[in-house]
């Protein structure tokens, strides 16, 4: 028996963001609970400082995270700026 869409879905046929969200972290924990499970011997290569990478890492997708929402920011603001009606002085209130 298929459950019935979520009461905020406007399409039967496709699942709401969160859902598609909570998909996607429930595939990636039992991904990772496997490779916790399998215990690989996997080693990785000696002359590497793997937590300043890892924290360089973590630092470039912060900004360029950062830059991407500042530019959608500014091209959203851009964009509302631009419907904004002008006042005109016959559109003034009388003083």
């Amino acid at each position: 028996m298929r459950k019935p869409p979520h009461p905020g879905n406007r399409s039967p046929e496709k699942d709401c963001p969160v859902c598609r969200q909570i998909r996607r972290f429930l595939l990636g924990a039992g991904f990772l609970l496997v490779m916790m499970w399998a215990q690989p011997q996997w080693e990785l290569p000696a002359g590497f400082d793997y937590g300043t990478l890892v924290g360089d890492l973590f630092l470039a997708a912060f900004v360029l995270v950062f830059g991407w929402k500042y530019y959608r920011y500014r091209q959203e603001k851009k964009a509302s700026s631009s419907q904004v009606k002008p006042i005109q002085p016959s559109d003034a209130p009388p003083r």
